[in-house]
């Protein structure tokens, strides 16, 4: 999914002073979820959240993939399936149980008795109509392609059953269903409100939506019709639209917000200081790269693409930029379910790296344009670390700042060399599909993640394992992907990044889970 996070206040002028390791902060953090695990959970009182990123929409099919939308969402809807704390399988959600056919194309659901929040039944034929709007190209083309292709139909049988069959078998399947936009809405509110429903909507989640100023707030308020006997244990959460990152930290430490998101990296040693304030590192599914487009002359050459890699200190950039929070990369995709930490990441070798150039096409080295978002001082400070670190093997990087959405558009027709195109991208499923489908598969649309990245036998190996029903050989097999896609370095992986988020001491229970959304149902107010 498209992101806008990670954008930290430091100068990119100390760019080059970051380069020695270890100058990060090494400060503790805590998870509140952990230490209030004996304590009684309090109902009533009002969450103050600060987010970096406003909601552009509550239509589940009307979000271009922000996290803006996307995570306020997940606390006015439910799925048939839902992602817990602590696994990277799905659990039941409005789905109480079901069953895979042996042939793994067909998917029976036993439904849950649960209300909307304007008190009416979710029905089986609710679900079909959402399902179908999910997986369908007309309807929601982008999420379609990779998260539903194998969907054939759907059908409600009875009341609390709801079936779906599959063209061909997707392992993947499941846990898409687990995404935003696979939510359940009423039929006949969104037939009946149209283009409203974006700014109306209706789900069965912990909460609902009592107002929303566009550029400033979100309020929400507990749903009383909700399923989960006792939950939400707040009345009402009021998310502030705070993009500033000194503001969000001003306003939790002075207690203006009780919570607030994304978190300088720089900034975490004062806070974890601060005696009513924690910060929590949450690992979730997030990936930091350097994207190649492997069309270009030089770039087209595998020793070429090994030698950057090679070539750029990542441990150093662990802890120069990220503070030494986030976790060296050594995938093409992020960690997901069955992502092995025993392939090695490449390791810092100058004298590899100058090797490898000696033997390729181009000796002597080459020009090389690197694209970042403007303003962002993460990736402009790893921008300088590269062209300073790459000068060694002979190539000549030029930066060039480019607006965010500019930026995007750019990389996304082809018209770059080699590009940051947007802050951490992060996935809504946790099993490797979904990635590994957009990334790995060449398809004229997507293009590889418009890297132009193509190996047959990588290929095939990612589409052996999306229509295996046997786990054990899914175990296998992502693994051997990890290593072999990584062998080829289509672009550059430098680190899998954390979620910083600031946490007063009155809250308890703040979850964040691996998908980067929060389980707020279950957070309470000391």
């Amino acid at each position: 999914m498209r992101n806008s996070r990670y954008c930290v206040a430091f100068l990119a002028a100390i760019a080059t002073a970051l380069l020695a390791a270890g100058c990060g902060g090494s400060s503790s953090t805590s998870n509140s979820a952990a230490s209030t695990s004996s304590e009684a959970p309090h109902r009533g009182g009002n969450l103050i959240f600060a987010r970096a990123y406003e909601p552009i929409t509550f239509d589940p099919l009307k979000t271009e993939g922000d996290n803006g939308s996307l995570w306020d969402m997940m606390q006015i809807y439910d799925q048939l399936v839902e992602y817990r704390p602590g696994t990277y399988n799905v659990q039941p959600g409005l789905a109480s149980s079901w069953t895979i056919s042996p042939n793994g194309l067909r998917y029976t659901f036993k439904l849950r008795k649960a209300r909307f929040s304007n008190g009416e039944p979710v029905t089986a034929q609710d679900v079909k109509f959402s399902v179908d709007r999910f997986a369908s190209p007309k309807t929601d083309a982008a999420y379609a392609e990779f998260l539903a292709a194998e969907f054939k139909s759907s059908s409600a049988p009875n009341p609390e059953t709801f079936v779906i069959e599959l063209k061909k078998p997707d392992a993947g399947f499941l846990a898409a269903l687990a995404v935003p936009v696979a939510s359940i809405v009423p039929q006949a509110v969104v037939e009946r409100e149209g283009s409203e429903f974006s700014s109306h909507p209706v789900g069965s989640g912990p909460f609902m939506l009592a107002s929303w100023v566009r550029g400033q707030y979100v309020k929400l308020v507990r749903n009383p019709y909700y399923w989960r006997t006792g939950l939400p244990y707040l009345n009402s959460v009021t998310i502030n639209y705070v993009p500033n990152d000194n503001t969000r930290v001003l306003q939790v430490t002075s207690g203006q917000a009780d919570v607030a998101e994304s978190i300088p990296y720089t900034q975490v040693s004062e806070l974890s200081a601060q005696p009513d304030v924690s910060v929590q590192s949450a690992p979730i599914v997030a990936y930091d790269a350097i994207w190649l487009n492997d069309s270009y002359g030089p770039l087209s050459e595998v020793k070429v693409r090994q030698a950057l890699n090679y070539a750029l200190n990542k441990q150093a950039i662990n802890q120069s930029v990220y503070a030494g929070k986030a976790e060296v990369n050594n995938s093409t995709l992020a960690q997901t379910k069955f992502w092995s930490s025993k392939v090695s990441a490449y390791a810092y070798d100058v004298a590899k790296a100058k090797e490898l150039m000696a033997a390729s096409k181009y000796p002597k080295g080459f020009s090389l344009s690197l694209k970042v978002p403007a303003g962002d001082t993460v990736y402009g400070a790893l921008a300088l670390i590269a062209k300073e670190e790459w000068s060694q093997i002979g190539v000549n990087v030029t930066i060039e700042p480019v607006e965010t959405n500019t930026l995007f558009s750019e990389y996304s027709s082809g018209n770059y060399q080699a590009a940051i195109p947007q802050p951490a991208t992060t996935s809504d499923v946790l099993v490797p599909e979904e990635l590994a489908l957009a990334w790995l598969v060449y398809t004229p649309s997507y293009q590889s993640y418009f890297t132009q990245y193509k190996d047959p036998a990588v290929e095939s190996l990612v589409l052996q394992a999306d229509r295996s029903t046997s786990e054990a050989e899914q175990a296998k097999l992502w693994p051997e992907i990890q290593e072999k896609s990584l062998a080829d370095a289509p672009w550059v992986p430098v680190v899998f990044p954390p979620e910083l988020t600031a946490v007063r001491s009155n809250v308890a229970h703040f979850q964040t889970l691996r998908t980067g959304w929060w389980e707020l149902a279950e957070t309470w107010l000391r």
